[in-house]
Formats: structure tokens, sequence, C-alpha cells
């Protein structure tokens, strides 16, 4: 990609590092003065979000960029959004929560005790623990007897699996967004639905009204914050 955008005179610079540790950089990743300047500040006028995990979605969204666009795959349906916190939109933590570690580690150590024989073996292998490990996490206490790497490797998620052409899709839905809130502006870029689905299963393309979610920590903490930072959307 930074290959691509430098040939058409865009200057970038591809950053292997979490967003995490880039946010706090300090602007050292920088291609030019004025984006230097901006990250120094801890400002992000405008994020783009190609992340399938929740986990990922908070760290971006705790950023508050001025815009941010999000794109994601679920089966045969891509999607766009739009969170733009100055237009009223949903935040991309709203229908995003994460899951607590512990209730997932409870709920499969539940499983495994229900499981006997090859299927725990199965079952142990498809999350990466040996059967040492799954008869410390049986035992009484044994839990607390893992190391963290194994615990969180115990927690993760399984394996996503997104089609080629459904992820180019989602890629090019959040350029269309992108272009469109450019062209139209905040509010009517957001009038019809701030979410556009593309579905190959029945080949067709809608927009999404989709509510803030009232418990989320966006409802009133980030706003207010946002607001500080930036007063108006990217576009009004």
């Amino acid at each position: 990609m930074q290959d691509y955008l430098d040939s058409r005179g865009f200057a970038c610079k591809a950053v292997p590092e979490w967003w995490q540790s880039f946010a706090v950089s300090g602007g050292r990743h920088a291609p030019t003065d004025s984006v230097r300047a901006l990250e120094k500040a801890y400002n992000f006028p405008i994020v783009l979000s190609c992340v399938d995990k929740n986990g990922p979605r908070h760290e971006l969204q705790n950023a508050l960029p001025q815009l941010l666009i999000g794109a994601s795959t679920d089966g045969l349906s891509a999607k766009a959004s739009i969170f733009d916190l100055g237009a009223g939109t949903a935040c991309l933590k709203c229908h995003n929560p994460l899951r607590s570690r512990n209730i997932i580690v409870q709920t499969r150590i539940a499983e495994l005790q229900r499981l006997n024989g090859e299927d725990r073996i199965d079952f142990a292998r498809e999350h990466s623990l040996s059967e040492g490990d799954v008869e410390l996490l049986l035992s009484p206490g044994g839990c607390g007897k893992l190391s963290e790497a194994d615990i969180d490797r115990f927690a993760a998620g399984n394996p996503e699996m997104s089609v080629g052409f459904v992820s180019t899709a989602a890629g090019v839905l959040l350029v269309a967004e992108f272009l469109r809130y450019l062209q139209l502006g905040a509010a009517a870029a957001t009038s019809g639905g701030a979410t556009t689905v593309a579905t190959f299963a029945r080949a067709r393309l809608r927009a999404l009204h989709v509510g803030r979610d009232l418990t989320c920590d966006c409802e009133p903490n980030s706003r207010t914050r946002w607001r500080r930072n930036w007063q108006a959307s990217y576009r009004g």
C-alpha cells in the first residue's frame, strides 16, 4: 500500500507496530512535519479501520479521532460504517463489547469438563493447550498455576476466516464511504444511515441506521472529550 500511494504522490509510511505503541510514538514515524505535529499532540483527524476484533476497535476509538470509518466482514457480507461523534453516530465501541477473559475461561473450563477422551484432546489442541495444561485447568485451583500466556491463549477467539472477495469489497466500501463523506459532508453522508452493507448471498447493497449503544462508555464520556478536542465534525 505504501508503494502504491507513493507512486501516486501521497506521502505515507507503513509502520509495523500495534496501534497502541504507534499512537504514543510522538510522531516518530510521521512522513511530514505537519503530520508529526498532529501525532505529537495525540490528534488523529482521520482513522480508517480494517480490524475485525473488538479489542483493536476499542483501542482505535479510545484515541478519539475526529473521523473514524471502519470496514469489516461477516460471512458473505461486507460492511463499512462512518463513526463521527460530532454528527451523533454510534462510536466504534458501540455494539462491539469486550468479553471478560475470566468469563471466557470459565465457560471453556465448563465445556472441557463435559468432554471426554478424544473430544477433550481435540478441544485442547484447538486452543493450543497440552494435556498437562488441561489437567491443571480442571484441577482445583489449577487455573492459577498456568502462565498468563497460557490463559490468554485459552481465552483467545477462534481463528477467523474471510473470503478474499468479501474482504476486497469491505475495502472498496470503506473508500467509497470516505469519499462520499468528503463530498457530501457529515450530515448528508449519514442522513440515510451511517452503515453500508454489501451482501453477496443476496447480491444487494443497502444503508442502515445503527443506533448508539446507551450502555457504551461513549455516553457521555467519550463524546464530551471528543468535543473538547475537535469542536465539530471533520467536514460539517
